[in-house]
């Protein structure tokens, strides 16, 4: 709901950073991207090689959020 309510001007972006985890009936990051489809937001992983090389690790994704555009 927040970031819902945060990207409402054209070409707003958020972006978050997701540290992977296991549990064992359920998966975060499958209920983050359904949770943001629900709002018309959505999630795009930026590719490793985007990264900064200092920072970057396997197990940490960057994601930039925006809201779906309807053409």
């Amino acid at each position: 709901d927040a970031l819902d309510q945060l990207l409402t001007t054209d070409g707003s972006v958020a972006i978050l950073s997701y540290e992977h985890r296991y549990y064992q009936d359920y998966n975060p990051k499958t209920k983050f991207c359904e949770l943001c489809d629900a709002k018309n937001l959505m999630v795009y992983v930026i590719p490793m090689e985007e990264h900064d090389t200092i920072y970057s690790v396997d197990d940490i994704e960057l994601w930039r959020v925006q809201r779906r555009t309807s053409y």
